[in-house]
């Protein structure tokens, strides 16, 4: 299950690179927390970056 989030999550960010953690949570049904720790996962593989901060943040996929 953890590969078929991570690649998910990826896919969902693609589409929208402006998503935020609280919108992930209620597509995928998990927590905030749960989106949190995937995403610290991709960014230490390298698989995503984020751009900027506060409301003008966007992430980028590699």
């Amino acid at each position: 299950m953890e590969k078929r989030l991570l690649e998910s999550i990826l896919e969902e960010i693609e589409k929208d690179n402006k998503i935020t953690e609280k919108k992930l949570a209620q597509i995928f049904e998990v927590s905030e927390r749960t989106i949190r720790r995937y995403i610290y996962k991709l960014k230490k593989r390298e698989k995503i970056v984020l751009i900027g901060l506060g409301r003008k943040r966007e992430w980028k996929v590699l």
